[in-house]
């Protein structure tokens, strides 16, 4: 058994997506029993690590929400991450407060 490990860099775009799809579905094909394991995508846990800062310091997070959502739908707009950000939103309610 395998375990391949895919860092936040090679996820962060549609380049390093297609690249790491195509590893895996080789492993696949080849019958090769594997666990994948993944990062977050590029920057994102540092981006929530600044929107939780933002919410902190009762300073506005709402734009640098809608970049941080924007960047998480572009890979495949037809996930729907609904609930996920309405509860991170939330989160990121509640600190302001």
């Amino acid at each position: 058994m395998k375990v391949i490990k895919f860092g936040g860099k090679s996820l962060a775009n549609g380049l390093g997506l297609n690249s790491v799809l195509e590893i895996i579905s080789s492993k696949i094909e080849k019958k090769e029993k594997c666990i994948v394991v993944v990062s977050a995508r590029g920057n994102s846990t540092n981006d929530l690590e600044k929107l939780l800062e933002k919410s902190k310091k009762n300073n506005s997070f709402k734009a640098a929400f809608e970049l941080f959502k924007s960047y998480q739908i572009t890979p495949d707009k037809e996930i729907d991450y609904t609930e996920e950000f309405s509860f991170l939103e939330k989160i990121f309610e509640g600190v302001n407060l």
